[in-house]
């Protein structure tokens, strides 16, 4: 498959995508499918957790007695659970993305693969390092967020428009330099790199041009998928039960998650080298040069 792929690659995105994940749908799927009940599973123990919680407040003897003391324990005791909450949901995402682009590592390689034999590999340093990368994300964009904040607030003393137009502009380049960096961990998984190499390979790669064609691509694809959402939840308020509309949410997510996935493949391996233009043309159309 990866001589077909890769020349798919360099033509069209859009086909090379839709290659990638008719190739890795089922194992994908399986994938999506898993994980989604991991989330659930822990998320039913989460909730649980704070029913207790709730419950050891009520019968408490202070609460009884004052039963507005529910405010000053709520948020000490339960900062805590929410962190710890929010760090594991977060390595299980990075474990998910380290095992689903395994997968497509594989079938482009080797044209035959599966969840299992993925689950066999290797993959917590690769887990590890895409976790990583989250933490420096956030710590980066907040840095730079803060900085950016205080020196708008500072020129807006000078010129108020001045301020305004420099918190609006910085946001736009916030937001479009997130999808300079939303190849590291196809670069993390597909070409064995650490996080710190990552990020400097997916900042050279990603060039401002291409982050913005790729947002682009996903605000349609948002448009569309909501659409479609909004086109199922009328469609269930008129016609259909809710288990059967829970079932099509859920299958639409799945499926989603399947393209999502062929996707940040794709992104790596068609800007694996910076030897050729890009345009949206040729991200949407397969015979742009004919």
């Amino acid at each position: 498959m990866f001589i077909e792929y890769i020349s798919k690659v360099k033509g069209s995105v859009s086909e090379a995508i839709g290659e990638l994940q008719r190739a890795s749908f089922k194992n994908q799927s399986l994938l999506a499918i898993l994980f989604a009940l991991i989330r659930f599973g822990l998320i039913f123990l989460l909730m649980l957790t704070g029913f207790k919680q709730l419950s050891n407040i009520k019968n408490n003897p202070d609460f009884l007695a004052n039963p507005q003391s529910i405010f000053e324990y709520l948020p000490t005791n339960s900062f805590g659970i929410i962190i710890i909450s929010m760090i594991v949901f977060l390595f299980i995402t990075s474990l998910y993305i380290a095992i689903g682009l395994n997968i497509n590592d594989n079938i482009v390689k080797n044209n035959n693969y599966t969840v299992l034999d993925s689950l066999k590999e290797r993959l917590m340093p690769k887990t590890i390092n895409i976790f990583l990368s989250f933490f420096i994300f956030a710590f980066g964009y907040i840095l730079i967020l803060i900085i950016l904040t205080s020196l708008a607030a500072a020129i807006s003393k000078i010129s108020p428009v001045l301020g305004i137009l420099l918190a609006i502009l910085s946001f736009i380049a916030l937001f479009i330099g997130f999808f300079r960096l939303c190849a590291v961990p196809a670069y993390i998984v597909h070409g064995n790199y650490n996080v710190i190499d990552a990020i400097k390979l997916s900042i050279k790669r990603i060039t401002w041009l291409r982050a913005i064609i790729i947002l682009v691509l996903n605000i349609v694809f948002t448009i569309l998928l909501a659409i479609l959402y909004f086109i199922i939840f009328y469609a269930t308020g008129t016609m259909l039960n809710g288990t059967i509309s829970m079932i099509l949410f859920f299958s639409i997510g799945v499926l989603v998650a399947t393209i999502i996935m062929s996707c940040m493949s794709t992104i790596y391996f068609r800007y694996e080298t910076d030897d050729f233009e890009d345009s949206i043309e040729k991200h949407l159309l397969a015979d742009y040069d004919n």
